[in-house]
């Protein structure tokens, strides 16, 4: 369990340094922690978090290629689609249009949520989590710390809030059949 928590943290660059300095220090089991015990420890977190930061960048990018000629490819067809149809949808399979709730609170959720503009928004958000992610460093004054947390506290509600107003408007079944609402 400390093992695969310990990676998260290593993929996402959340608090990695302090994991890998207790690396460094850690000795055997039945005895305490000595400074730079192990400094061959630092080559391994820092190839994980290269090569880990390597794969996050190319799954966002290749989201982003695959959301760019998802829409060029319906730019296309525009003839046959629907005008509002969302960029959320056309990561669907052919003929999977999500369908359209009858109650009607879920209907106006359902209609923001499918939003080219909504998930532009979200886009950008994700953007600025990436970015906000990027600027924690060893050593970071309290202030650069706490709008750190903040903003970490923030992006996650943001998006907890997407995906329950997308499961309340599409319906959970919906929900996951879009291939970007898969994690």
């Amino acid at each position: 369990g400390q093992a695969m928590l310990a990676m998260f943290f290593l993929s996402t660059k959340d608090d990695w340094t302090t994991i890998m300095w207790s690396a460094v220090d850690s000795t055997d089991t039945d005895t305490g922690p000595y400074q730079h015990s192990n400094d061959w420890a630092v080559i391994y977190f820092v190839l994980v978090v290269l090569v880990g930061g390597f794969f996050i960048l190319t799954i966002f990018v290749g989201v982003f290629v695959d959301s760019y000629n998802l829409v060029e490819h319906s730019e296309k067809e525009k003839n046959k689609i629907r005008r509002d149809d969302s960029m959320a949808s056309s990561v669907m399979g052919k003929g999977d249009d999500p369908e359209e709730p009858v109650h009607e609170r879920r209907y106006t959720v359902f209609q923001v949520v499918t939003m080219v503009q909504f998930e532009i928004t979200i886009m950008f958000i994700i953007c600025l989590n990436v970015i906000t992610l990027s600027v924690e460093s060893h050593k970071q004054s309290d202030l650069k710390t706490d709008f750190v947390t903040a903003a970490e506290f923030f992006f996650a509600f943001v998006f907890a809030t997407e995906a329950i107003a997308k499961m309340y408007g599409m319906m959970p079944q919906q929900y996951f059949r879009f291939y970007w609402n898969r994690f």
